[in-house]
């Protein structure tokens, strides 16, 4: 009777972090695609933040740019919308605002 009761406790605590973690991963998973597909601004009312790209930064290194500076919540998803609308970063200096979603960011850069 008690290692049956044992054994049964074991499964809820397994089934239930189990559970937690689908749940968690699901959440994470649809934070990251709405950040791609959907219109992600940090701020409704936004401040500029001059922007330097030079000629060998890479695209993930410009998107640490912008997340250091706050432009963007997150530099791995604006990396991924970077690749996928196949964006030309060009060098210069550029004036984004924190107002701005990833698709007017990338038509500034």
């Amino acid at each position: 009777m008690t290692g049956s009761m044992l054994q049964l406790f074991v499964n809820i605590i397994v089934y239930t972090i189990l559970i937690l973690l689908i749940v968690r991963t699901g959440g994470q998973a649809y934070t990251f695609t709405y950040r791609i597909f959907g219109s992600v601004r940090m701020e409704t009312i936004g401040m500029n933040v001059t922007i330097q790209i030079d000629e060998n930064d890479s695209a993930m290194n410009v998107a640490s740019k912008l997340e250091l500076n706050k432009v963007i919540p997150d530099k791995n998803s604006f990396f991924v919308k970077l690749k996928l609308a196949k964006a030309e970063l060009q060098p210069g200096e550029f004036v984004v605002n924190t107002s701005m979603d990833y698709d007017e960011i990338i038509a500034v850069l």
